[in-house]
């Protein structure tokens, strides 16, 4: 099944879990292409992966950027939201096209909801989601994605737009420079991200065991989510059952 899903089936055998860029597990599956610290260091914006072979891939997560950082791909259930600025606009449309400098993607047929009580912020989402996987029995020396759905009271996103098409100059400044920030309040949004703590530098930053989307319910806005007030109420859906 996993071959024709175009996600390995093979198990991990070695204990460091950074040298290999494929998890299977009895819920869920996740892969990873390219490393975040080469394109935030500035060494390489060049496409690692395909982007159209994974429309054929049912329930299909994924966040990365796209190609020399002209943009963002936020797949959510196998529905592409490819976050592009076009005259100063942030345009999101569903065309599946091109590659990505860094992505990280799975499969999640069904979800379990638990309720966060708690309003939080953004470095207190490596805890919550930690304690509730653990709790439910989810393997955290492994990576996963995880679902967020609720109401922000603020939150900060990008969407990456370099202009230039010359080759990256080594250092973080090009990486930064090419972010076009956005700020939403008061509304609801629905996350998307990756944990793993074996991962810093490969598709999480090196001080976060996590890799977030953010995204509206009418799905006209997604992005890197960069700063989040969550408020109390929210629900964190973490992989239940298996891919089928």
């Amino acid at each position: 099944m996993c071959a024709a899903t175009l996600l390995s089936c093979s198990t991990i055998a070695s204990a460091d879990r950074s040298q290999t860029n494929d998890v299977t597990a009895d819920r869920y599956t996740v892969k990873w292409d390219g490393a975040l610290r080469n394109v935030h260091q500035g060494l390489d914006y060049g496409g690692k992966i395909d982007l159209p072979p994974l429309a054929k891939i049912p329930h299909l997560y994924a966040v990365g950027p796209l190609e020399n950082l002209q943009g963002e791909v936020t797949i959510w259930d196998s529905k592409p939201l490819i976050s592009r600025v076009k005259n100063q606009t942030l345009q999101v449309d569903n065309d599946l096209t091109g590659k990505a400098c860094f992505l990280v993607y799975g499969q999640a047929r069904t979800w379990e909801s638990i309720k966060l009580a708690s309003p939080l912020n953004l470095p207190q989402i490596d805890d919550a989601i930690k304690q509730a996987a653990t709790k439910y029995g989810i393997d955290t020396d492994r990576p996963f994605p995880f679902l967020i759905k609720g109401s922000v009271k603020s939150a900060r996103y990008h969407v990456m737009n370099r202009t230039d098409s010359a080759p990256p100059t080594p250092g973080p400044n090009a990486h930064e420079q090419a972010k076009v920030r956005y700020s939403i309040k008061d509304t609801q949004v629905e996350l998307l991200g990756f944990y793993s703590e074996h991962h810093q530098g490969i598709f999480t930053h090196h001080s976060s065991f996590v890799h977030m989307h953010v995204k509206t319910p009418d799905d006209k806005v997604a992005g890197h989510l960069e700063e989040l007030q969550l408020e109390p109420g929210a629900l964190l859906l973490l992989p239940d059952g298996y891919i089928r």
